[in-house]
């Protein structure tokens, strides 16, 4: 018996191919579950709706396996050919998942043709991860399968075709379908460990299989998972970070609510190699820490939540420190730093000149990374004194609103005057350089500070021809006459109003 049913079947089979209505002409778009209801939902469309006059009716079937293990494809419903969607109450949703396919019956011979079968996707119970703080999802493929000579054959290539996304409601436990979102993509891949999204809330989660046209989608069960995990703060702020020589004072809030009783301060100096823990507190309600070391180096900060595997969880975002230079110049310091940016936002700069203490004074919101200080109107008693500075950066919200204040240590910098000497004196001219002041046939040190200075002129053969506190106009000190055009030796000492005092050596040319 079951061989001539075999038989028949296969007749039947050839039939179809030869006399059925198009298959294309219908477009089966998705087998899965209804989010609202729960109930399997199937929907398909007609490209060509003229094709629909050649279609007298539409058959949902599914494959099923008798008691000895034989699959066929038995019918659920038949449905007029204007309909488009069909939801199944006669097959509880969800396990195990259901093959669905379509069979089209001919308006003229009455004959079927049947579409690919599309199986439904199973999202099985999900787990708690407590350590890493992560739901663990798994699902069964979007399959599509071929039926012939009642063999399923797989379509190996759909599963190219199909992205999963992951979609949920968080809140309560009754389940709202307007509140649903998205919440991660899981590629090809059928598990995933979802961030939880809020400890003590249930998460009612379904898997969406998205075709790659971007029109088609077939969702899972939903099922629900309280998320019984303490409470993570909501936020970490760091408010301020100040430096100097000795010290760095970090100030933050944690957010109250939080169930957490354990954080860490982390530090970076590199933050593309990671964060290494410096400082461990106990006390959500604490709002600082005083870190035993300071100096003027750009490194990087942030406070983190560590739950009870000691992971951490939420990080405050990074504040860096303000790393500060300053390079002495003639009569002007120039002062630079690290770009200062939190949480999304760019700071602005205040430059203090804190030493010497009579001459402090304050450059306020400077756009750049640094600075020109102008000294050159001081007088040249003040050099011999170090110059500091201390630059804060403000950071604002679009609202205008302090989020984060970064003070840097103080970095000081002592000025060293600067003198030079002419490379050669014309003895015949009288020209005077309108610049420097400075005459051409005479031989003395060039600097714009106040200086005196000590010269010894000496010729080729080492011997001392002139030594003086003051210019040399070419002529020996014994004799009082002019010297020979050539190269003669120098070594100067050069003391400014400051204190300090350079040597320089070299030669000078005469000419006439």
């Amino acid at each position: 018996m079951r061989k001539l049913f075999s038989i028949l079947f296969l007749f039947c089979v050839s039939a179809q191919a030869t006399h059925a209505v198009d298959v294309n002409a219908v477009h089966f778009r998705s087998a899965g579950v209804d989010v609202a209801t729960q109930k399997y939902l199937l929907q398909w469309s007609y490209p060509n709706p003229n094709d629909t006059l050649a279609i007298k009716n539409v058959q949902v079937l599914m494959y099923a396996t008798d008691e000895f293990g034989y699959g066929k494809l038995a019918t659920v419903d038949t449905l007029d050919n204007q309909v488009t969607q069909y939801i199944d109450n006669k097959n509880s949703c969800c396990a195990p998942p259901i093959m669905y396919a379509l069979r089209l019956i001919d308006t003229g011979t009455n004959l079927p043709a049947t579409t690919d079968l599309f199986c439904t996707m199973q999202l099985s119970a999900p787990t708690l991860d407590t350590c890493a703080n992560t739901i663990n999802l798994q699902w069964s493929a979007y399959q599509k399968f071929v039926y012939s000579n009642e063999q399923l054959q797989p379509v190996v290539e759909f599963s190219n075709e199909v992205q999963y996304h992951i979609y949920g409601y968080v809140g309560g436990n009754i389940f709202k379908r307007d509140s649903m979102v998205w919440l991660a993509s899981a590629g090809s891949a059928t598990s995933y460990a979802l961030p939880v999204v809020r400890e003590k809330k249930y998460h009612h989660l379904l898997i969406a299989a998205v075709y790659n046209n971007g029109q088609d989608t077939s969702f899972s069960n939903r099922v629900p998972l309280y998320a019984a995990l303490p409470l993570r703060p909501q936020y970490i702020a760091i408010d301020s970070l100040m430096v100097n020589e000795e010290s760095t004072k970090l100030c933050f809030q944690i957010d109250p609510a939080t169930e957490y009783a354990h954080f860490f301060v982390e530090k970076s100096n590199d933050i593309n190699v990671g964060f290494e823990k410096i400082e461990e507190f106990f006390n959500k309600n604490q709002r600082s820490v005083q870190l035993g070391e300071g100096g003027n180096t750009a490194a990087f900060y942030r406070v983190s939540a560590v739950n009870s595997c000691g992971r951490v969880t939420v990080s405050s975002p990074v504040a860096t420190a303000l790393g500060v230079n300053v390079h002495s110049e003639e009569k002007a310091n120039s002062v630079s730093w690290n770009s200062i940016r939190y949480n999304g936002f760019d700071a602005r700069y205040n430059v203090y000149r804190t030493a010497p203490s009579e001459l402090a004074t304050s450059f306020y919101d400077v756009q750049n990374i640094g600075m020109t200080d102008d000294l050159s109107l001081l007088p040249d008693s003040v050099f011999g004194a170090e110059f500091c500075y201390v630059v804060e950066a403000v950071i604002q919200n679009n609202e205008l609103q302090n989020i984060c204040y970064v003070r840097s240590a103080e970095e000081c910098s002592s000025y060293t005057p600067q003198a030079h000497m002419p490379n050669a004196i014309q003895l015949s001219s009288n020209f005077q350089n309108p610049t420097t002041g400075k005459s051409r046939n005479l031989f003395e040190p060039v600097s714009s500070s106040t200086i005196s200075y000590t010269l010894n002129i000496y010729a080729r053969s080492g011997r001392q021809i002139y030594s003086g506190s003051a210019s040399w106009n070419g002529r020996e000190n014994n004799t009082g006459e002019f010297v020979n055009e050539g190269s003669y030796a120098y070594f100067v000492k050069i003391f400014f109003a400051n204190g300090k005092q350079i040597e320089k050596t070299g030669n000078v040319t005469v000419v006439y």
